[in-house]
């Protein structure tokens, strides 16, 4: 089909949403390790809508990487226990799934619990030199364009501080990822009654 598509783009609108669907199944039906599917996908994505496309990702692929990353498990060994593959299944998505999603989901799944652990085996007096071995194995699944976005960046850093504070004997528990996680609740809930409100005020507006 994609050959064809300069000269035949406006004929062939009415196949998308059967393309949508047998692509949809495809992404359902796959392994997620298997490396070919984001090839097989991803050339579709310049050919369809935005939200057309975001609608196919959030509905047939990105409920799967969420839950491989829901099941990570990024404490010490990982390496040995395979979870550096499972997160590298998730990361080779990146060109088909829209950056803004794919750092929501590990925003949400994988940076809190990776600083989680880190803070829980700084406190166990371990080996540093096994510590970073396993902060550069996590930061090295990452490729440019993703360690470029602000969640990856800022978070590895946090890492990173916890690590040097822990080397210099300082107090970690400044850097209790518990603390940061909790005021981020109260921003969302402050957001959360203020959209409330805006939305209670606009409607007394319209009733004057």
């Amino acid at each position: 089909v994609h050959p064809w598509l300069p000269f035949l783009d406006s004929r062939l609108q009415e196949l998308y949403p059967a393309v949508r669907h047998k692509l949809a199944g495809a992404l359902k039906s796959r392994e997620p390790s298997d490396a070919t599917a984001p090839g097989l996908v991803s050339p579709w994505r310049s050919v369809f809508d935005q939200r057309a496309w975001d609608k196919l990702v959030a509905t047939a692929l990105a409920p799967r990487l969420e839950r491989i990353l829901v099941g990570l498990d990024v404490g010490p060994g990982a390496q040995g226990r395979g979870q550096f593959d499972r997160l590298r299944w998730v990361l080779m998505w990146s060109h088909c799934v829209p950056t803004r999603a794919l750092c929501a989901l590990l925003s949400k799944h994988f940076f809190p619990k990776l600083l989680r652990a880190l803070y829980a085996w700084l406190r166990a007096n371990p080996d540093f030199g096994e510590v970073a071995e396993w902060y550069e194995g996590w930061k090295a699944c990452f490729g440019e364009d993703l360690e470029a976005q602000d969640v990856v960046r800022d978070s590895f850093n946090d890492c990173l501080v916890m690590m040097n504070a822990a080397v210099s004997g300082d107090d970690i528990s400044l850097y209790d990822p518990s603390r940061a996680e909790e005021e981020a609740r109260r921003k969302e809930a402050a957001r959360g009654t203020r959209t409330a409100r805006s939305t209670e005020f606009d409607a007394t507006l319209k009733d004057l």
